[in-house]
This record gives C-alpha cells, structure tokens and sequence, in this order.
C-alpha cells in the first residue's frame, strides 16, 4: 500500500531541462518537519506505489496527483486540471533549507 502524503508546497521549474513546471513538490509533517521530493522521484514512488500524493482545499476536500505526459515529459499535475498543472503551480514555494 502507498503511503499518502499532502502536498503544500512546490519548487517550481525554472523552464529549462527535463523538469517542466515543477522541480519538486513538498509538505508539512504531523510533528512539523518538513518533506521535500523531486517531481522524477515523485513520479517513480507513485508508479512503483510506494507514495501517492494529493493536494486539499480550504474545505478539505482531496484531489489526487497524477502523472501526466506532453512533448515527451513526463510531469506531475492534479487529477482533474488541463495540461498545464494549475492547482500545483498555485501553491505555495516550499521553504529553502
């Protein structure tokens, strides 16, 4: 069984090399620590099903992360967005260490 984190924050991508839009996603532990995952290795945990991943709202409701794939690159974006992974891109920048 995957093991199931919620995603706060992002790295976004800085538009050049193998990452488009996202370098890495992020969130915030129960005891407050921080987590932080590139988007490849993000994507390899949910398609060996060791993570999935997925974003909440104000109201709490869960949209699950999904792999998607344009031009060739593979990317992570919010199950229900078009192409380009708008809820993702919308959060907030993880904090630096």
């Amino acid at each position: 069984m995957a093991y199931r984190l919620q995603v706060s924050c992002i790295v976004p991508s800085n538009g050049t090399g193998s990452n488009l839009y996202l370098e890495a996603v992020g969130g915030e532990t129960k005891d407050g620590s921080w987590w932080l995952v590139s988007q490849q290795e993000a994507i390899k945990g949910i398609e060996h099903a060791r993570w999935s991943f997925y974003v909440a709202d104000d109201d709490g409701v869960e949209r699950e992360l999904v792999i998607a794939q344009t031009e060739g690159k593979r990317y992570l974006k919010v199950e229900g967005d078009g192409e380009i992974p708008e809820q993702l891109l919308s959060l907030k920048g993880c904090p630096t260490r």
